[in-house]
């Protein structure tokens, strides 16, 4: 054993309001589980099918203008994309 090291364990609890601790009434409300409320997991929800639309639009997008870009770049003069009649 090193020397001045003591075998007694300090029993602080923490700051005290009457009874109870300060910090129990935090532990208490932390476990109580939360009314069944999913606004917040919609909403993420909403958000991460926009984004992926978005990126689907925007690969599909640049995806025509490099197809256009390596059209032009090739020299031909006839790039633009032939619609069917309908």
């Amino acid at each position: 054993m090193r020397r001045g090291v003591t075998d007694t364990v300090s029993c602080y609890s923490g700051p005290t309001l009457g009874d109870q601790s300060i910090l129990s009434g935090i532990f208490i409300s932390m476990s109580e589980p939360e009314p069944d409320n999913r606004r917040g997991a919609i909403a993420g929800l909403v958000i991460a099918v926009v984004l992926l639309a978005i990126g689907i639009w925007l690969a599909r997008d640049l995806t025509a203008a490099s197809k256009m870009q390596d059209c032009l770049m090739s020299g031909r003069t006839n790039c633009n994309e032939i619609e069917p009649a309908r």
